[in-house]
């Protein structure tokens, strides 16, 4: 007995079976030394651990959360010198803020049951910003990171007045010099969280099934991540 016959028309359209091209690959050429680029240069790549509770508020009442999907973002990544140094390293505040995006899926429960022995419902999702923000103590070498502070002075050169040596009031020369230098910034290597979830509000029973409208996620983030700095370096010639 032949077996059914499955038509593939009417399903999609414009579908193409594209060959493989073939390609030649040419050695990559670059400058050679003595030269000065400025490229990005790795100040630290430290891992934070941050700790984070929250509540969260779902739109109705939920009977069991079938999956999280997690997103990490960093929105703030700012580098401030803190004026102390600790064995010759300067010691700077790093101040971090972001978010978990969370895509919370979920399955409800139908309010007017047909069968009192089986529990209906769809499958629905929310979506929410959980922030999170803290201060990272960085030690660096003072060689390493380009970051002097921008300097405002003034220079007050007093004159001799005709009537001895005083100063002239009238006079004054003022001097502003102001260093600029490009600013420290974050990359994210890699994050990890791990959460758990604790279900509340759950005062509402449907057929032996409690439900619940809250839920409450305390999450340890694990986030690794590069400091950089644009920087002027010195590439030097290759002796081979």
């Amino acid at each position: 007995m032949k077996g059914k016959v499955v038509s593939c028309k009417h399903q999609v359209k414009d579908v193409k079976t594209l060959s493989e091209c073939s390609a030649e690959f040419r050695p990559v050429v670059g400058v050679d030394g003595p030269l000065v680029a400025k490229i990005p240069v790795v100040l630290a790549e430290p891992e934070v651990q941050i700790n984070v509770e929250a509540l969260i508020p779902l739109p109705e009442r939920v009977l069991e959360i079938k999956r999280i999907l997690k997103d990490l973002k960093i929105t703030q990544c700012k580098l401030v010198p803190s004026g102390r140094f600790v064995d010759g390293l300067r010691i700077y505040k790093l101040f971090l803020e972001g978010c978990v995006r969370k895509n919370i899926e979920y399955a409800t429960v139908d309010s007017h049951p047909r069968n009192k022995f089986r529990i209906s419902g769809d499958i629905k999702h929310t979506t929410v910003n959980v922030p999170w923000h803290c201060v990272v103590e960085v030690p660096l070498d003072p060689d390493i990171l380009v970051f002097r502070e921008p300097r405002f002075f003034s220079d007050r050169i007093d004159f001799i007045s005709k009537s001895g040596l005083s100063r002239d009031p009238h006079e004054v020369i003022l001097r502003n010099r102001s260093d600029f230098q490009e600013k420290p910034f974050c990359e994210i290597v890699d994050a990890e969280v791990v959460e758990l979830d604790i279900q509340e509000d759950g005062a509402c029973w449907v057929q032996g099934e409690k439900t619940f409208r809250k839920l409450r996620e305390k999450m340890v983030i694990h986030v690794a991540f590069k400091i950089l700095q644009t920087q002027q370096v010195n590439i030097p010639r290759n002796n081979g």
